[in-house]
């Protein structure tokens, strides 16, 4: 089974996410395309070390490419897509609180505009 995979989008047409990946090397880019490729593949059912909770309905997708850790922060909509929310480059042990906090609002916001098309 295929699932829907998408990047978030502000209401403003901001596109974060693919910012954040084409300010990647080709290599690294290459990486996360594949890790959201296995997430399309595999959903729900995609094993760690490949995908990991971060809170609640929040996870993320994990790859890393020497010393350099490439996280990109999705969840599972109400419409029965995975919307990937935000892209970083990790640089500790522990998920900066600054970026879980850009997904989370993130997340509020697909939410509340998949409300208002319903």
């Amino acid at each position: 089974m295929a699932y829907t995979v998408v990047f978030y989008e502000s209401e403003d047409c901001d596109k974060p996410v693919e910012e954040f990946l084409d300010s990647l090397n080709k290599t690294q880019k290459g990486k996360a395309i594949r890790l959201i490729e296995i997430l399309e593949s595999l959903g729900h059912n995609m094993p760690f070390p490949y995908s990991s909770q971060i809170q609640g309905k929040l996870r993320e997708l994990r790859t890393q490419l020497g010393k350099e850790k490439i996280r990109l922060l999705y969840y599972a909509a109400s419409d029965r897509a995975y919307v990937i929310l935000h892209g970083f480059n990790k640089r500790t042990a522990k998920t900066p609180e600054d970026a879980i906090r850009i997904a989370l609002n993130r997340m509020e916001d697909h939410e509340e505009r998949l409300r208002r098309t319903k």
